[in-house]
C-alpha cells in the first residue's frame, strides 16, 4: 500500500487564498481611504469656495458702505454750508431790523425845529451823534428822549412763547398778538397799546411780565462827550454837541451818514 502526503499542496493553496484575501482587503481599504480623501478634499474645496464667495460679498458690502459713507460726509458738508448761509441770512435780517429800530429811535428822539444832526458815525459797538442845537436845554431834552428810547418793545413769536411759558392765558396772548410786530420805541406808547388791546383783563402784574419779556435793548449807555459854543456868521450862537450811544447786540452800517 502506497501513502501520499497531500499537506504541502493544501498549504500552498491556503497561502495563495490568504494572499488573495489580503490583497482584496487592502484594495477595499485603499479605495475607502481614497474615497474618504476625495470626499474631504471636495468638502474642503467647497468650504474654501464658500468662504471666497463670502469674502467677495463682504468686500463688496464694505465698498458700498464706504461709498455711502462718502456720500453721507458730502451731504453733511453741504448741510453745514447751508446752515452757515442761513445763519448769515438770519444775522443780516436781524442787523437790518436793528438798524431800522435805531434810526426810528433817533427820529422820534429829535427835538423838532430846535436841533439838527450833522453827522452820524456808527460801528458794531457804538453810535456817535454830532449836531447843533439852539441851546443847552435842547441838548438835554434830546438826551432825555434818547434815554426814554433806550428800550424797544416788540410783539413777536418769541415774546408770545415766553409769555406762554409764564402761564399767561391764551385769550390774552391772542389779544397781544393783535399788536403785530411793530416796534414801539417808548415804554409809554407800548403800555398804552397793551391797555387798549387787553381791556378788562389788564393788570399791573401782567404789565410787568409782558414788559420784562418784550424789551429789546438797543442803547446800552448814552454819554455826552462834549458841547461847545458855535455861531453862524457871527450872529447866531448855537450849541455843538457830540453824543456817544453804546449799542447792545445790534449791528448797523459802518458808513457815516450826514444829515
Amino acid at each position: 500500500m502506497i501513502l501520499i502526503n497531500l499537506q504541502p499542496a493544501y498549504r500552498s493553496i491556503g497561502k495563495k487564498e490568504n494572499i488573495i484575501s489580503q490583497l482584496i482587503i487592502f484594495v477595499i481599504v485603499l479605495c475607502i481611504v481614497i474615497g474618504i480623501c476625495i470626499f474631504i478634499d471636495n468638502s474642503t474645496i467647497s468650504t474654501i469656495e464658500g468662504l471666497e464667495i463670502k469674502n467677495t460679498q463682504t468686500r463688496t458690502k464694505i465698498l458700498n458702505y464706504k461709498k455711502r459713507s462718502k456720500d453721507v460726509d458730502r451731504l453733511k458738508k453741504e448741510l453745514d454750508k447751508v446752515n452757515k448761509r442761513l445763519e448769515i441770512i438770519e444775522k443780516l435780517a436781524s442787523n437790518r431790523t436793528g438798524s431800522i429800530n435805531i434810526l426810528n429811535n433817533l427820529t422820534d428822539s429829535l427835538v423838532a425845529k430846535r436841533m439838527w444832526l450833522t453827522n452820524v458815525k456808527a460801528n458794531e459797538f457804538e453810535l456817535q451823534l454830532i449836531g447843533i442845537a439852539l441851546d443847552d436845554k435842547t441838548v438835554s431834552d434830546f438826551m432825555r428822549n434818547l434815554e426814554e428810547a433806550r428800550d424797544t418793545f416788540k410783539v413777536n413769536d418769541s415774546l408770545l412763547n415766553k409769555l406762554k411759558n409764564e402761564n399767561v392765558q391764551h385769550e390774552i396772548l391772542t389779544k397781544i398778538k393783535n399788536l403785530g410786530t411793530y416796534p414801539y420805541l417808548h415804554k409809554a406808547k407800548f403800555i398804552a397799546a397793551l391797555k387798549t388791546v387787553i381791556g378788562d383783563d389788564y393788570s399791573v402784574e401782567l404789565e410787568k411780565t409782558i414788559v420784562k419779556n418784550a424789551t429789546m435793548f438797543l442803547f446800552k449807555r448814552i454819554i455826552l462827550n462834549k458841547t461847545e459854543l458855535t455861531s453862524i456868521e457871527d450872529k447866531i450862537n448855537l450849541k455843538k454837541f457830540d453824543i456817544l450811544c453804546k449799542l447792545k447786540e445790534v449791528s448797523i452800517p459802518k458808513k457815516g451818514k450826514k444829515r
